[in-house]
C-alpha cells in the first residue's frame, strides 16, 4: 500500500561531523510513496526536491577511503529508527547518540567495507529479511533511484529482539559458558552476542520452546462505592504437579486493588484461589485498569486485568454549538461534575460518523472539570439533505453526556438548467446543447422530465437520466425548419424531477424565415450618375439579420418626377442575410425612394433622398480644401481666371455656386486645412505672409494657424 513519508527523516553522517549528523532530511508534508515506489534523497542539489527526486542541499564528504565514515538512518515521523547502514573503519554504530543511539534492532557487528574499489557501486539491501547487520547490503552495479533487484518483495523485515537471562555476560580469557534463559518461544531463533563497538556473533537457528504457561483470573470490575472483598482470583495450571507450586501475585495499583503475595497449587491439584480487595481512596479518577500478575520459576507468566470504577454521581455534560454547515469545524466543550485527581480518558462518539466527526477520546487534565475538543462537518459532496448529530462522552461508570447539532447540507436539491440563450430554427440537431446539473452526487439515479411551451419550436427529449455519482448530464436539442414567419419566439424549457426544485431557462429562437428587406441610411442628397453604396438586410418579422440568407433582390426607384432608372436592378447573392455595394440612378429626382423586393411578397424601401444633377464649374485654381464643419469648399482661384481672380472662395459642393470670396493680392499656393477651424465668413492673406487670417465683419483679427497656411 502507499505509504505517507510526510516528516520521515534521511539523517547522514560524515567525517565532517561525525558521530554527530551532517545533515538530517526532512520530506515535505504530502510526500506519498506509493506501493513499489522508489525515492531517492543525494547530498547537495536544490533542497528539497519532489517525489522520487529529493535533495538535501548539503554536500557530502563521502570518499573512497576506509577511514571516512559513510552512515545513514532513517526515521519515521515519530522519529522511530526504521533502517539504518554504515561502512567504513571508523563508523562504529554505538558511538552514534543522536538524534538516537543505535540499538542491535537497528545493527549489529562491524560497519561495511568502504566502497574504495569504483565510485561508480552502490551498496544495496538484498534477500527478503532484515539482519540488522552489513550481510544485508550487497556491492554491486550503481542502481540508485531504481528497485534494487536482489531485494525480495514482501520484504518481511527484521528479527524480533526478545530478552535472555543473562543479558549480559563477562568473557574471562576470551571465553565465557554458561546457561541462557529465552524470553518467549521462536521457531528459526538465533542467540546474538554483541559487545556494541562493530563486533557481534550469530549462533546457528534455534528452536525455543515455551515453557508451560500459568493461567490467571480476577474479577474484571470494582466499584470504589463498595470497597472491600471484590471476589476470588484463580490460578491454574495445565496438570497437576507432584510438589508444591509457589506462585508469586502482584498488583500494578496496590492502592486501589490488592492481592496477597502470593498463593501456593498443592501437589496433584490444578488452581488455587485467592482474595481480590479493592480500596476507596476518596478521590476522582476515572476508571482506573490494574493489573494482576501471576508468575513462578520456570512457567510463563499469566496475567490479567480488573478495574476500579469511580464512585456513582460523577456525570458528563456536553456543550456543542446548535448548527453547523458541511465542509465548516466548530470546537465543543465537555464538563464534569466534579474535577478529578488523575488525568481521565473520555471517549467520544457521533451516532452520524459520516456527517459529524469527532476524535475518539479526549484526556480531562486533572484538576480541570472541562475539556474541548474539535468538530468536523466533511464536506461529501452527496445531497443527503440536513441531518440531527448526536455526540455522546463516555467514562465507564459515569454518567454519559450528549449533545445534539443540526448538520446543514452545502448542496441543495435545485436542478441547474444549462441552455443556449439563442437557437436558429431550422439548424436541427445541436449536440449536447442542454445540460442539468446537481450541487451534489446521488446515491441513486436521477430521472429529468423536460417541458416547453412551444413545442413546435423546440424539440426536446422526454427524459435525461443524471447517473449515481455523478453530478450532470447533457442533452441533444432540434431546432426544426419553421415555415411560419412569426418572428422570434421566447421558449420556455422547464426541467423537473421527484423531490427536486424545477429548473426554467429561456431560450429565443430565432424565425428564420424572410418577411422584408431593410436598407441601410444613406445621405439625403445623391448626384445623378455618381455611384453611392447601398447595404441591404434580409430580415424577418422581429427584425433580425437572417445569417442564413442568400438570395437576390430586384431594385427599383421612384420620386415626384417619377421611376428613376437603377443599376444594377437586381443585386445578390446575399451573404450572411446582407447585400452590399454601389448602385447608381440616372436623372435629377425629389424625394426618390428606393424600392427592394424579391418576387415573393417581401419588400423593403431606402429613406427618401434627393438626386441632383452633377454640377461644373470652370475656376483655374491653385489648390482646394474641404471644410467639413461648414460643408463648404475652399478654392485658390489663379489670376488668369475672368471671374474671382486671385481670391480664396468658397464654393457650395451640392450646388456649384461661388460663395464669398476674399482677394489676396497675388496668386494663391497650396491650401492646408487645419482642425479647430471655428466661424469664419471668408478666408484670405496678406502679401508675403503665410499664416492665414480670417475677415470678420467687424474688422480684421490674426489667427495662426487658425484654419489654414498658404505656401
Amino acid at each position: 500500500n502507499p505509504v505517507d513519508v510526510s516528516g520521515w527523516k534521511v539523517v547522514f553522517y560524515d567525517s565532517t561531523s561525525w558521530p554527530a549528523p551532517r545533515v538530517t532530511f526532512a520530506f515535505p508534508t504530502g510526500t506519498i510513496c506509493p506501493s513499489g515506489g522508489v525515492f531517492q534523497v543525494t547530498g547537495g542539489g536544490s533542497f528539497p526536491g519532489s517525489y522520487p527526486a529529493f535533495a538535501t542541499g548539503i554536500n557530502l564528504n563521502w570518499f573512497t577511503s576506509p577511514n571516512f565514515p559513510e552512515v545513514v538512518l532513517l526515521l519515521d515521523a515519530g522519529g522511530n529508527g526504521i533502517d539504518f547502514f554504515c561502512a567504513g573503519q571508523l563508523a562504529l554504530p554505538g558511538l552514534i547518540t543522536l538524534p538516537i543511539s543505535i540499538d542491535n534492532d537497528l545493527w549489529s557487528g562491524p560497519p561495511g567495507i568502504i566502497n574504495f574499489s569504483s565510485p561508480t557501486f552502490s551498496y544495496q539491501r538484498s534477500g527478503y529479511l532484515s539482519h540488522h547487520n552489513s550481510a544485508d547490503w550487497l556491492l554491486t552495479t550503481n542502481s540508485i533511484g531504481v528497485f534494487n533487484p536482489g531485494l525480495s518483495i514482501p520484504f518481511l523485515g527484521g528479527y524480533t529482539i526478545s530478552p535472555t537471562q543473562p543479558s549480559l555476560v563477562y568473557l574471562t580469557n576470551g571465553v565465557w559458558s554458561g546457561q541462557i534463559v529465552a524470553g518467549t518461544g521462536a521457531t528459526n531463533a538465533i542467540l546474538r552476542a554483541d559487545e556494541n563497538a562493530g563486533h557481534s556473533g550469530d549462533s546457528t537457528p534455534l528452536l525455543v520452546r515455551r515453557r508451560d504457561a500459568l493461567a490467571l483470573q480476577v474479577p474484571h470490575a470494582a466499584f470504589k462505592a463498595t470497597p472491600g472483598l471484590v471476589g476470588q482470583g484463580i490460578v491454574s495450571l495445565p496438570q497437576p504437579l507432584t510438589n508444591n507450586l509457589t506462585v508469586t501475585l502482584s498488583s500494578s495499583l496496590p492502592l486501589e486493588i490488592a492481592v496477597p503475595a502470593n498463593v501456593t497449587v498443592l501437589a496433584g491439584q490444578t488452581n488455587a484461589l485467592f482474595n481480590v480487595t479493592n480500596f476507596n481512596d476518596g478521590l476522582v479518577t476515572g476508571p482506573l485498569a490494574v493489573t494482576i500478575l501471576a508468575s513462578a520459576s520456570g512457567w510463563e507468566t499469566a496475567s490479567d486485568t480488573i478495574t476500579n470504577y469511580d464512585q456513582s454521581g460523577l456525570t458528563l455534560t456536553v456543550s456543542v454549538p446548535s448548527f453547523v454547515t458541511e465542509s465548516a469545524s466548530i470546537s465543543g466543550s465537555i464538563f464534569s461534575s466534579a474535577p478529578s485527581a488523575q488525568p481521565v480518558r473520555i471517549r467520544l462518539s457521533s451516532n452520524q460518523p459520516d456527517r459529524l466527526q469527532v476524535p475518539d477520546y479526549v484526556v480531562l487534565p486533572a484538576g480541570q472539570v472541562s475539556v474541548g475538543f474539535s468538530i468536523i462537518a466533511p464536506d461529501n459532496n452527496r445531497i443527503d439533505g440536513n441531518v440531527s448529530a448526536m455526540i455522546s462522552a463516555t467514562v465507564p461508570g459515569w454518567t454519559s453526556g450528549q449533545g445534539t447539532i443540526q448538520v446543514t447540507d452545502n448542496e441543495n436539491f435545485r436542478l441547474t438548467l444549462g441552455l443556449p440563450t439563442q437557437i436558429t430554427a431550422g439548424s436541427g440537431m445541436i449536440t449536447n446543447a442542454g445540460t442539468v446539473s446537481l450541487s451534489g452526487i446521488l446515491t441513486s439515479n436521477l430521472v429529468i422530465s423536460f417541458t416547453n411551451n412551444i413545442p413546435t419550436k423546440l424539440l426536446l427529449p422526454d427524459s435525461l437520466t443524471i447517473a449515481a455519482g455523478q453530478t450532470s448530464a447533457s442533452f441533444n436539442v432540434i431546432a426544426p425548419n419553421d415555415t411560419l414567419n412569426d418572428g422570434n419566439q421566447f421558449v420556455l424549457v422547464t426541467a423537473s424531477a421527484v423531490g427536486f426544485t424545477n429548473a426554467i431557462r429561456s431560450v429565443m429562437v430565432i424565425d428564420n424565415g424572410i418577411s422584408q428587406f431593410a436598407v441601410a441610411p444613406f445621405p439625403s442628397i445623391q448626384v445623378a450618375g455618381q455611384p453611392f453604396t447601398l447595404t441591404v438586410y434580409a430580415e424577418n418579422l422581429s427584425g433580425i439579420v437572417l445569417s442564413g440568407y442568400s438570395g437576390n433582390a430586384n431594385l427599383a426607384a421612384s420620386g415626384a418626377s417619377g421611376s428613376v432608372t437603377v443599376q444594377p436592378f437586381v443585386v445578390g447573392p446575399f451573404t450572411n442575410g446582407v447585400w452590399s455595394g454601389p448602385v447608381t440612378l440616372a436623372a435629377a429626382n425629389t424625394g426618390v425612394v428606393i424600392t427592394v423586393t424579391d418576387g415573393l411578397g417581401h419588400s423593403g424601401l431606402s429613406n427618401p433622398f434627393d438626386i441632383i444633377a452633377a454640377q461644373v464649374l470652370n475656376l483655374p485654381i491653385s489648390d482646394f480644401a474641404y471644410d467639413p464643419v461648414h460643408q463648404k469648399i475652399l478654392a485658390g482661384v489663379l489670376g488668369s481666371s475672368t471671374a474671382y481672380r486671385q481670391s480664396v472662395v468658397t464654393i457650395d459642393p451640392l450646388t456649384g455656386s461661388v460663395g464669398s470670396s476674399v482677394g489676396i493680392g497675388t496668386d494663391p499656393g497650396r491650401l492646408l486645412p487645419l482642425p479647430n477651424a471655428g466661424s469664419f465668413p471668408s478666408a484670405g492673406r496678406k502679401p508675403g505672409a503665410k499664416q492665414a487670417y480670417w475677415q470678420k465683419p467687424f474688422g480684421y483679427g490674426h489667427f495662426c494657424n487658425n484654419f489654414c497656411n498658404f505656401t
